[in-house]
């Protein structure tokens, strides 16, 4: 619990990871698992550490490989972004998505939205830009 309340004053800002684990009686490789959770917002992970089932420093070793994919992709270039989609087909750019998908999973991923949700918010904007 400590090291969660440091987290958040260190996340909060104007305060180092060090200064917010003394303020609170916690260390810092509490706080910096505490601080990982935090920006994982796995709030199972949370709650877990929290109960006693699961150490704070082994939930977030857990979480750190997703942490550095977030991160990573977050700093990317729009290029090294390309190249990822290219690479793994996984991108934040549904219009990029749904261009690269075979017409079977546009038709699929229309029939998950509807035909009025599709009609109404994807084609009538779009004729009405035109």
């Amino acid at each position: 619990m400590r090291a969660f309340s440091a987290a958040q004053e260190y996340l909060g800002g104007g305060v180092s990871l060090k200064e917010a684990a003394i303020r609170h009686g916690s260390n810092p490789p509490y706080v910096r698992a505490a601080v990982m959770l935090t920006k994982a917002n796995d709030r199972w992970l949370i709650d877990a550490t929290m109960r006693g089932s699961i150490t704070v420093t082994a939930a977030a070793k857990s979480v750190e490989p997703l942490l550095l994919l977030l991160e990573g992709y977050q700093r990317a270039s729009p290029k090294v972004r390309d190249d990822f989609f290219k690479a793994t087909g996984c991108t934040s750019d549904l219009g990029k998505l749904l261009a690269a998908s075979p017409p079977a999973e546009r038709t699929r991923a229309a029939e998950t939205l509807d035909a009025e949700e599709v009609w109404s918010q994807m084609v009538v904007p779009l004729v009405a830009a035109e």
